[in-house]
Order: C-alpha cells, then structure tokens, then sequence
C-alpha cells in the first residue's frame, strides 16, 4: 500500500479526486473538477489509507 500524499490524484470506487489533507490515518479528498461517471453527494470525501490507490503522483 502506497500512501498517497498532497496533490496526488487517488482512485476509490472508481471515483477520482486530488488529496488536499493527509492524517495520520486518512486522507482527505477532493473530487470538484474530476469527470466521474458517479458524484458522490459531498465533494470532499476521508478515506482510510487502505481504501484508494493512487493513480498520478
């Protein structure tokens, strides 16, 4: 597991978005301005570090 850092763009659920925080644990994401076929209901999502790859460091 590859733990993404700030500004690296990360896939979960085929759902993509830019990293804006990252915890100890977690990160934060932003998906604003990514094309997906999905739009999760908050644009900001926390995910666990075992939850997203990252697809563009």
């Amino acid at each position: 597991m590859t733990k993404a850092k700030v500004n690296d763009v990360v896939e979960f659920d085929g759902i993509k978005g830019k990293v804006i925080s990252v915890l100890n644990n977690t990160v934060i994401v932003d998906t604003e301005g990514f094309e997906n076929s999905f739009q999760p209901e908050e644009p900001k999502q926390v995910l666990a570090h075992d939850e997203y790859k990252v697809v563009n460091k």
